[in-house]
């Protein structure tokens, strides 16, 4: 996950999901001081958190032209073996309207409006992609 870090904060950093890339600049937002759940986060950790939403949302519907987003904070499978230990982070999902076309290749919203597809329809992309898209995104975050 190291590979292709965006932005790093006092609180976060953010990374470009290399696990699949079924919504075109999906990421994940890791809050770097290891809490367990939402109700542990500082006030300056929520206010951090807002900042880099901001950005990522910007810098998304700059490059791609996404639509809305869904973020999700699942927490699941910290709980699958003990001992549990969960750590605070998001999961973010671009959504598209339209289909998009980058390097060539279309990333279409087949459920546009609905509940995200699952990792089950996850879309792999090689490093040589997710790099053209760290870059493409990149410009956008800063100190």
């Amino acid at each position: 996950m190291n590979n292709f870090k965006l932005y790093e904060s006092q609180y976060h950093i953010i990374y470009l999901n290399e696990e699949g890339q079924l919504y075109l600049g999906r990421s994940i937002v890791v809050l770097k001081t290891k809490k367990q759940s939402l109700a542990q986060m500082n006030s300056e950790e929520w206010i951090d958190f807002g900042k880099i939403a901001n950005t990522y949302e910007t810098a998304l519907r700059e490059c791609f032209n996404a639509t809305y987003f869904n973020w999700g904070c699942f927490l699941n499978d910290a709980y699958k073996t003990m001992p549990f230990l969960p750590e605070v982070h998001w999961q973010v999902r671009p959504r598209y309207e339209k289909p998009v076309i980058f390097e060539g290749l279309e990333f279409a919203d087949e459920a546009f409006g609905s509940q995200f597809l699952r990792k089950d329809k996850e879309r792999k992309v090689d490093n040589i992609l997710l790099e053209k898209i760290h870059n493409k995104l990149l410009p956008h975050f800063h100190e």
